[in-house]
């Protein structure tokens, strides 16, 4: 008698993976803002989804000096990349309700030269 399916040792060879249509979106145009539309780390945990973002990645990837092969920029950028508020975030995601929300925003922090800079701009 051959032992139950689940436990055999798994089958060589490779298994199909999720199509398009096993996904949707839940989340557009940034967790709350443009700027907030880099996820950089995600889990599921306790029922719900918890995802830590990296802020103006775009902005910052305008003013450094790695090429992009944009013509015109999804996001406004402004001429000091420090007006904006590039703390990171954690976002959660409740799928009973289906919404997001903040759950925790990096403090603020003074930096040598006494600006007020985030303390993280990302969470992986």
């Amino acid at each position: 008698m051959n032992p139950p399916r689940s436990l055999r040792p798994s089958e060589p060879g490779t298994k199909p993976g999720l199509a398009r249509q096993h996904f949707r979106r839940i989340a557009a145009h940034g967790f709350g803002d443009p700027y907030n539309a880099y996820p950089h780390s995600m889990i599921a945990y306790k029922g719900y989804v918890y995802v830590g973002t990296t802020r103006a990645n775009l902005c910052m990837l305008k003013v450094s000096k790695i090429p992009s092969r944009f013509a015109f920029w999804p996001v406004e950028c402004p001429e000091d990349l420090y007006d904006l508020d590039m703390r990171a975030q954690i976002w959660r995601y409740d799928p009973v309700v289906e919404e997001w929300r903040e759950v925790y925003r990096s403090p603020w922090i003074d930096s040598v030269e006494g600006k007020c800079i985030p303390r993280d701009m990302g969470y992986r």
